[in-house]
């Protein structure tokens, strides 16, 4: 994959996210105004907060600085943190998390970390009915030859990470990086385990301040 479909992949990636967030910040919006509790002071304070988490995520997924190498544990736990913030605590759905350390390289990181976050909205907004919303597992585990990542849910069992404009840059994003995805769905949830391979190229000093 060439550099430039690279970047075709990533801006697909961002104007799918912002319209996702867009989504879940007027779904929240409506149904607060509708049904929530406390003074419109409240409310502003509460998409303030909001917003911000929003806009943590974004940070997250924007990787700056100059390290080809990262600590994979202290970035997906900011990541990871970041998507309960925004996404799913708002809908009431607690997240569980377990992250390895180890290094991973930026290419890695940054592509992974959109696929997390895509799956992640994708369970928020299909995986589960209101008022008993479930749980969401993500888990990155350390191979000798590279990183398993795990993004599962206690849902209905509907969610399919391949279809649709989303499952389509999550192929992109995973086949950029030369890993595979394999999604089991049934009456106990659905699971996505991702697989992506250590790269070629040799990595440098890991940057463990993200």
């Amino acid at each position: 994959m060439t550099a430039s479909s690279g970047e075709g992949i990533l801006l697909r990636e961002v104007n799918h996210r912002m319209l996702n967030t867009l989504t879940i910040i007027s779904v929240n919006l409506r149904r607060d105004l509708e049904y929530g509790e406390g003074s419109p002071h409240d409310v502003l304070e509460r998409y303030e907060r909001l917003i911000n988490a929003q806009a943590d995520v974004y940070r997250c997924l924007s990787l700056q600085g100059s390290c080809t190498v990262l600590a994979a544990d202290a970035y997906f736990a900011r990541l990871c943190k970041s998507l309960s913030e925004a996404v799913l605590e708002p809908l009431g759905i607690p997240c569980v998390v377990m992250v390895e350390p180890g290094d991973i390289s930026r290419t890695q990181c940054e592509r992974l970390g959109m696929v997390v976050a895509e799956l992640v909205v994708n369970a928020a907004k299909h995986a589960f009915d209101a008022p008993a919303p479930g749980r969401i597992k993500i888990a990155l585990c350390r191979r000798d030859d590279g990183w398993r990542c795990i993004v599962a849910d206690n849902g209905m069992g509907k969610v399919d990470a391949a279809k649709g404009a989303g499952g389509l840059i999550v192929q992109c994003l995973i086949a950029s990086i030369n890993g595979t995805l394999r999604t089991r769905s049934g009456s106990a949830g659905t699971t996505v385990a991702i697989y992506i391979p250590d790269p070629t190229s040799a990595p440098q000093s890991a940057d463990r301040s993200s």
